[in-house]
């Protein structure tokens, strides 16, 4: 899935589940339901992810 933008994210049952709204390449909005254990692993995923791909200072720089 293609996301342009992140536009909400809403904990619904009680806490166990959680809706993370996105706007599409297509600008239509859509949401894509999780636990909330998978979204905390999504979370410290992305957070790894976005941490390796930071650029590098070169020493002395």
């Amino acid at each position: 899935m293609s996301t342009k933008d992140f536009v909400d994210v809403e904990i619904i049952d009680g806490g166990d589940t959680v809706v993370v709204k996105f706007e599409g390449a297509d600008c239509r909005v859509v949401g894509v339901m999780m636990s909330r254990r998978v979204m905390q692993g999504m979370v410290r995923a992305l957070a790894d992810l976005t941490v390796e791909a930071e650029p590098r200072k070169q020493p002395g720089a």
